[in-house]
């Protein structure tokens, strides 16, 4: 037979495993509700980016042909955009509103499509992002291209900080699929 000391010293042990066990318990759900909202978040901030993206070439550059428009809402102040086919890099609204007035001028439409998004932390995302431009002239064909955007949240607005386009298109990642 066991003794009374021994017995309270089995049932103050098992107690006393029984709610660390609960409290761990408790740690995993607070940890997996922190993923879950994390998960949640990511995928609300990606969807208010590709949707950022429809406005932008679809409203803007499709439809209304606003260059300035296009890049002060879209791209911040100290934006920085570069080619790979040249060594040129336009940045600030000084630069970019002339080369995308130039290039509505030439592309009129375009269709752009989002291949991947990755958000980094709640201010930064950064995007792989196809397009079709679509000439002035009718006879010309279209022209493929594709860009890394670097994307910030400033001030409570997405907008895009980075760009390096280039003039193809890109096969999905396979972490996109």
């Amino acid at each position: 037979m066991m003794s009374v000391g021994l017995r309270h010293l089995v049932f103050f042990s098992a107690t006393l495993l029984f709610i660390v066990a609960c409290s761990q318990s408790e740690t995993n759900t607070e940890i997996q509700v922190d993923e879950s909202a994390k998960s949640l978040n990511e995928a609300a901030i990606v969807t208010f980016i590709e949707g950022r993206m429809d406005v932008a070439f679809g409203q803007i550059w499709s439809d209304q042909q606003n260059a300035e428009q296009f890049v002060t809402d879209f791209w911040t102040p100290d934006a920085v955009a570069i080619a790979s086919d040249g060594p040129t890099a336009w940045s600030g609204y000084g630069e970019l509103v002339p080369l995308i007035r130039e290039f509505m001028a030439a592309y009129p439409r375009i269709t752009a499509e989002p291949v991947y998004t990755k958000v980094v932390d709640e201010d930064v995302a950064y995007q792989f992002a196809q397009f079709i431009f679509y000439p002035a002239d009718p006879e010309d064909k279209p022209v493929p291209a594709k860009s890394l955007y670097v994307w910030l949240k400033i001030d409570g607005q997405w907008k895009i900080a980075a760009d390096h386009f280039s003039y193809t298109l890109m096969d999905t990642p396979t972490i996109a699929k």
